[in-house]
């Protein structure tokens, strides 16, 4: 499958993903690949396609779609100045707080500044209209594209649904021929519930390949999001004996509270501050960047509060596929789609599984002689 074509059909799927049902399209020649990709979906009953051929009335319908439902609608172009018509639409969305995505084709970089008939300069094309921009790199035959361009999707649905005011964002990206399927993709296959993320899985002998979703992970794991930190003892019940609490820029109270309930060694990922209670390590941060520690102490689960922020053994740790987390008060840069995170209500009525002590005492054991060790070294 050609880069543009497997980019497009990923971005429409972590579109549907993300509750995106209604999407406005204005076909042309450069968003061919989103084109397909749309009508595929829509074929498949994944989402409601509304084709338009004039991009100003296209975008507003979908405002005026997603201020009836009041959900976000996604509206697409083509390159040139087809992206300057949505303009208006971008504004009134951003005055009344409505939730618009907007996909705005481009030309690859190549082929910008070349005198074409049409050609503008469409990088934050609407300015500060726009909660979120972000021009996507052009797609590429190389692992890791399949998570990047999810990331993407997720970074620009969270800022249009936005905690506190609803908004358009702005998604431009660049394609490079050939912008049509290959005929051996057989005109488009939907790539919902396929078993792989990208080549990296791929390469681990998953059977993946490098552009398909991430809906069909081991134990068919997906996003879990989870009440805020006060509701966490009533109402998260871990399905492993044996996890991990990182708590990484709020909620520590109640986190530890949750963590002596269930038996868990409890880490802050920001350097302690009102870390406290029985279970909490003053060094666990740092025994995540213990490779042999963590080969024999792998957590099954991990509980994340917010959103982890500098230490790069933390993200190591989540981002393994084997390792479950447990999300709580996700934002629009977490998490990534490459993390093995599960979706609401998929889990909740799994019966606990009773606490390890033996699993807490050895966490407690190799914190207190990295803690000794480093007391030495300073004395």
């Amino acid at each position: 499958m050609n880069p543009s074509t497997a980019q497009a059909r990923v971005l429409v799927d972590e579109l549907v993903r993300n509750t995106v049902s209604h999407v406005v399209l204005c076909p042309g020649s450069r968003n061919a690949p989103l084109s397909f990709a749309l009508h595929d979906a829509a074929s498949a009953g994944r989402v409601r396609l509304h084709v338009r051929v004039d991009e100003r009335g296209a975008a507003f319908l979908a405002l005026g779609i997603a201020a009836r439902t009041g959900r976000p609608v996604a509206v697409v172009c083509t390159s040139g100045t087809a992206a300057a018509n949505l303009h208006p639409a971008v504004l009134e969305a951003d005055r009344a707080g409505v939730p618009l995505i907007v996909l705005t084709a481009d030309r690859p970089p190549e082929l910008r500044s070349a005198g074409a008939n049409q050609v503008i300069d469409q990088h934050a094309l609407y300015g500060g209209a726009v909660r979120y921009f972000d021009e996507l790199a052009v797609a590429e035959h190389r692992s890791g594209q399949n998570a990047y361009w999810r990331s993407q999707v997720c970074r620009a649905w969270n800022a249009a649904y936005g905690e506190w005011r609803c908004g358009p964002v702005h998604l431009n990206i660049p394609f490079r021929e050939p912008l049509v399927p290959d005929v051996a993709d057989g005109g488009g296959a939907d790539v919902g519930g396929v078993d792989g993320v990208d080549a990296d899985d791929a390469a681990d002998g998953d059977g993946a390949n490098w552009y398909e979703s991430l809906d069909g992970r081991p134990r068919g794991d997906r996003w879990t999001e989870l009440p805020d930190f006060g509701a966490l003892p009533s109402f998260v019940v871990p399905s492993a004996r044996q996890g991990l609490v990182i708590a990484c820029d709020a909620g520590v109270r109640a986190a530890s509270e949750w963590a002596e309930e269930h038996n868990w060694p409890m880490i802050s990922e920001t350097g302690g501050l009102g870390l406290g209670g029985p279970t909490a390590l003053a060094g666990g941060a740092w025994l995540l960047g213990v490779e042999e520690f963590v080969a024999e102490h792998k957590p099954e689960q991990v509980l994340c509060l917010g959103r982890p922020t500098v230490f790069r053994q933390v993200q190591r740790l989540l981002s393994d596929h084997d390792v479950e987390v447990l999300l709580v008060r996700p934002d629009s840069d977490w998490p990534a789609p490459a993390h093995n995170v599960r979706q609401v209500g998929q889990w909740f009525d799994e019966p606990a599984k009773p606490a390890d002590p033996e699993w807490l005492h050895r966490w407690q054991r190799a914190d207190a002689a990295a803690t000794a060790a480093v007391r030495e070294t300073l004395a």
